[in-house]
């Protein structure tokens, strides 16, 4: 199948199709802020999606009913005859929990995270040869029902290595770092190995507040394990634009564009209650007027390419030539050009170019900022690499969701709805993402660019690798416990389309690869 409905019930549910503006002019104007320094208003494309999914007021995951929750138990799969029960068990919870979506790990709880921590301490031992306490960070705990099976593992496994371990979450929404909290210290008794931070990963001053929130054992140069578990989905990006005309000053020597989000009229106005809710653009303002009836109240606009992070994040996923030769990995690997270079490259051969490519700056931020703060380093990510059903135009374009009725899933044909009313996710290109990687490292996560190659990056002492999630997940030797009496397995055959990204940075010389 094509998105698994363990995620946003996006396969299982009846969906429903709308048009650019639909739901835009069917709610109140919630205005925008302005972005700093731009005279002209409007925003780049990344500070409106963070709006929309992380504004402390409006934001799609500070509703006040979060979109995902916590199985009330674990689902017993070998109580299940097969897919077609499985599916009909996983209608029922949607039903039950009237929630957007479920994790992976609390699906599958708690082999998920159990087969994480097993990789964990395999990882630790072959290849890191440690024996410094144990620092493990999640960004975007969701429930915290990952935390509670990796803890729980390693209690069981190694309770000595357990009694100085520290699991600390960095999450962006303060509901979810509170259930966070209540999921893993309480409920599941790690009060002692767990902690939750309410702060946005993807800048240096949320790892800072966590090396001060650390316990002493856990030296600011010392190792640490970094999990994203769907989280680069929902990193905001920006979209460019190969040519065409805009409200700008002129072309860009690329040929591309960076688009801007803006009032209709070229004004720009603060959302009601924002203070600070907008991503690196985001600044102050005054209230605005309503737009006239039945016009769309945010229009976007196609500006010179002029971002420093646009550029480089174009360098590094397109090649040098893109973001002007400035800052990004270039080089690639043995098996070529990512995915996303070579769409990009047959449009243009074609002579028409694609209408848009989305870039992921803000994971490109949030790798910076990884590798200034954890040098020493291994980041485990699992997410999406190909979504179904995207409406939206362009390369890499998100699929925009969010939910008509219970048990209806609406898509719309565009990210400018109105703030908090969609999910917007987006898919990820893994050998984009290892270049993305690399350049942060070597460019020693302080933006200044670099370049990187699949194995090691000079200067920035860096490696990755990246399979299927099944591939993943069945070397651990645990996927039998999520096998239904049919011997069909969801864990290894309803995620087809998502992929676990293992890197590391810092590896001793000495390092032996673990077995897998």
């Amino acid at each position: 199948m094509g998105l698994p409905a363990a995620r946003r019930a996006a396969a299982a549910l009846p969906r429903l199709l709308l048009p650019p503006h639909a739901a835009a002019t069917a709610a109140p104007w919630r205005g925008l802020a302005s972005a700093a320094g731009g005279g002209d208003g409007g925003m780049l494309m990344r500070d409106f999606i963070h709006n929309s999914l992380y504004h402390p007021e409006l934001g799609y995951f500070n509703r006040a009913t979060p979109p995902l929750a916590r199985l009330p138990e674990p689902i017993q799969f070998g109580s299940l005859v097969g897919q077609a029960e499985y599916r009909l068990r996983l209608q029922q919870l949607y039903r039950e929990l009237g929630v957007d979506w479920l994790t992976p790990a609390e699906v599958f709880r708690p082999w998920f995270g159990r087969s994480l921590a097993k990789f964990v301490l395999e990882e630790r031992r072959h290849a890191w040869e440690s024996s410094e306490p144990l620092l493990i960070v999640e960004i975007g705990g969701g429930t915290g029902t990952l935390a509670a099976s990796v803890l729980d593992y390693i209690a069981e496994a190694d309770p000595v290595l357990y009694s100085s371990t520290t699991y600390a979450c960095l999450e962006i929404s303060p509901r979810l770092s509170a259930l966070q909290t209540q999921t893993a210290a309480r409920a599941s008794r790690h009060a002692g190995a767990f902690l939750s931070l309410r702060a946005d990963a993807s800048r240096a001053e949320a790892w800072g507040r966590l090396a001060a929130a650390l316990p002493p054992q856990h030296a600011a140069g010392g190792h640490a394990f970094v999990v994203m578990t769907e989280v680069l989905d929902n990193l905001p990006h920006d979209k460019i634009v190969r040519g065409g005309s805009g409200g700008g000053n002129g072309d860009s020597g690329s040929g591309w564009r960076e688009t801007w989000v803006r009032r209709p009229g070229g004004g720009a106005a603060e959302a009601s209650g924002s203070g600070g809710g907008g991503g690196s653009g985001s600044g102050g303002g005054g209230s605005a007027a309503a737009p006239a009836e039945g016009a769309p109240p945010w229009v976007e606009e196609l500006r010179p390419a002029s971002d420093p992070l646009v550029a480089r994040c174009m360098a590094a996923v397109l090649g040098p030539e893109a973001g002007g030769g400035g800052g990004g990995g270039g080089g690639g690997n043995a098996s070529g050009r990512s995915w996303l270079q070579r769409v990009v490259d047959a449009a243009l051969g074609s002579g028409g170019g694609p209408e848009a490519v989305w870039l992921p700056t803000r994971c490109l931020e949030l790798l910076d900022a990884l590798h200034a703060a954890r040098p020493r380093h291994t980041l485990i990510a699992a997410d999406f690499d190909a979504l179904p059903d995207v409406a939206l135009p362009g390369a890499n374009a998100p699929l925009v969701s969010g939910r008509a009725a219970p048990g209806v899933a609406r898509d719309y044909k565009t990210v400018l709805v109105p703030w908090g009313a969609a999910d917007i996710f987006f898919p990820t290109d893994f050998e984009a993402l290892g270049r993305l990687y690399a350049a942060a490292a070597a460019s020693g996560g302080d933006g200044g660019g670099g370049g990187g190659s699949k194995g090691r990056a000079d200067g920035g002492r860096v490696s990755y690798r990246h399979m299927p999630t099944a591939e993943f997940v069945q070397a651990l030797g645990l996927s039998r416990h999520t096998q239904t009496l049919s011997g069909w397995n969801p864990l290894l055959q309803d995620w087809p389309n998502t992929r676990f990204f293992l890197g590391s940075r810092g590896l001793p010389d000495t390092a032996r690869p673990a077995r897998r």
